[in-house]
């Protein structure tokens, strides 16, 4: 995914190298500075700066990591994997503006570059992996805010806005795709993607209401062909035709144009009482995954020919509600969600004189309904665990839809348990992450510390492995185990 040109790349990089040198030797802390800029507070903005203060702020991060995959395997493409798998350079910054009447300007970008391709070869890879995974540069959060009335905001450009309660799974949390490319290494937190929205909010007592309308399409950003995480695809070709002729690589991702009829929308009611809350949903919106539609019973004969293979994008609808409880150490957190128009590829058998074929044959719209249950504790002084285990049911489930991953329940847990040590210099990470049809029986353990070796720099270190399961989006990932390493020098 390169979503800048070259020419954009050069002016993206020469912009944020220019606003870095401004910044330079500044000494502020980027976390102290970042925390809390990608997610918009709807009920209120910061208090306008003293006179003696200034106005603007300018933060950002230099970043080398790298992983390597100790287990040598093949991804469904054949692609081979061993050693090393990343070898990133990145650069974020970061502008924060107050202006007057308590409005804000923040603004974001980005930009990496992959070694580990050119090193290995770049033959060796697929193009869309290429495409998504050797260089990328583009903006983050860019937006405006501020009130236009004693109780009314408005933000408008790009933004982060979570819904729900949870911090590992996701059930509401569907406002903002995610950048998927390495499951399991990050937190949602980290990988959200934020998008272009004009949001509108009003408060009365302790309820808030906001309106959102997001006009910008963006997708998530899911392994594509080629990556070691990308499904096996279950289709063969119909007989006549030569087996490789269903290649997975050519298969067109069709997205809806950019027009005012495809903007999505979205509202959302907060109460914060005393000890707990409560909030409604309501979002009509594009979902943020292809669906494959080719109905190869299209297939024309004599010669045999395949119709253009293609996924597009559906749009449904969301009505939810999420609510949590605090008692004493403990917080208790709960989301429900019913899915309309989701969409999901049927396929069928057929019998053959060289043995039974699979082809699909279109798609189906169905309900989902999703829920979730959460506990966090804090009791323990530098300790915090928490566990969250959600379940989602396909009404009136279609056996044809089985083979491209639908399954009529699927259940998914998290546990986290975070600890801090050398006088919170050193955070460690525990992260076990479930996923199945519906009793987890595939995922992903994580170990990951982080520690700061000083002002500014932060030495981190993870290691994931991986479960195959019965899912189909789990099937392959059993020899996917990574290392990684990463040293980060925030300005």
């Amino acid at each position: 995914m390169r979503p800048l040109g070259a020419a954009g790349l050069r002016g993206l990089l020469v912009a944020l190298a220019a606003l870095a040198l401004a910044r330079n030797a500044a000494g502020e802390d980027l976390e102290e500075v970042l925390r809390g800029f990608e997610t918009l507070m709807t009920s209120e903005f910061a208090e306008p700066a003293p006179p003696s203060a200034r106005a603007w702020h300018l933060a950002g991060g230099l970043e080398l990591s790298a992983h390597v995959a100790p287990l040598p395997h093949r991804a469904t493409s054949g692609t081979r994997y061993a050693g090393l798998t990343l070898l990133r350079g990145r650069l974020d910054l970061l502008f924060e503006l107050q202006l007057p009447r308590l409005w804000q300007l923040r603004v974001g970008g980005y930009a990496f570059a992959d070694a580990a391709y050119r090193i290995h070869g770049r033959s060796r890879f697929t193009a869309q992996m290429l495409d998504r995974y050797e260089w990328e540069a583009d903006f983050r959060e860019a937006w405006l805010g501020g009130p236009i009335h004693w109780n009314l905001d408005l933000a408008m450009g790009r933004q982060i806005v979570p819904w729900g309660r949870a911090d590992d799974l996701r059930v509401l949390d569907v406002l903002n795709p995610v950048d998927a490319r390495e499951p399991g290494l990050t937190d949602i937190e980290v990988i959200r993607l934020p998008v272009s929205m004009v949001q509108v909010s009003t408060r009365r007592g302790p309820w808030t209401l906001a309106a959102l309308a997001i006009p910008e399409l963006r997708f998530s950003i899911e392994p594509p062909y080629g990556s070691d995480f990308y499904p096996e695809f279950p289709l063969k070709p119909p007989p006549g035709l030569d087996p490789d002729s269903l290649d997975p690589g050519d298969i067109e991702i069709v997205e809806p144009g950019s027009r005012l009829a495809h903007t999505s929308w979205a509202l959302s009611l907060t109460g914060v009482f005393p000890g707990w809350d409560l909030s409604l949903y309501w979002a009509r919106l594009w979902e943020d995954r292809p669906v494959f539609e080719t109905d190869l019973r299209a297939s024309t004969c004599c010669p045999v020919q395949l119709p253009p293979l293609r996924a597009r994008y559906f749009r449904g609808q969301l009505f939810g509600a999420a609510a949590s409880l605090v008692w004493g150490p403990w917080l208790f957190e709960a989301e429900a969600a019913a899915r309309r128009g989701l969409r999901y590829t049927a396929s069928e058998t057929l019998d053959t004189p060289v043995g039974p074929v699979r082809i699909s044959t279109g798609t189906l719209e169905k309900w989902r309904l999703d829920g979730l249950l959460g506990v966090e504790y804090w009791g323990f002084a530098s300790v915090a665990i928490s566990f969250e285990l959600a379940l989602r049911h396909l009404l009136d489930f279609d056996e044809r839809m089985r083979a491209f991953g639908a399954v009529p329940e699927q259940g998914e847990a998290a546990l986290r348990i975070t600890a801090r040590f050398l006088g919170e210099r050193l955070e460690t990470t525990v992260l076990v992450h479930g996923l199945g049809d519906p009793v987890p029986d595939a995922g992903a353990l994580r170990l990951s510390a982080e520690y700061a070796l000083r002002d500014g720099v932060t030495l981190s270190a993870a290691a994931v492995a991986y479960k195959a399961g019965s899912l189909r989006s789990t099937r392959e990932i059993g020899r996917n185990h990574r290392l990684s390493l990463g040293i980060e020098y925030a300005f």
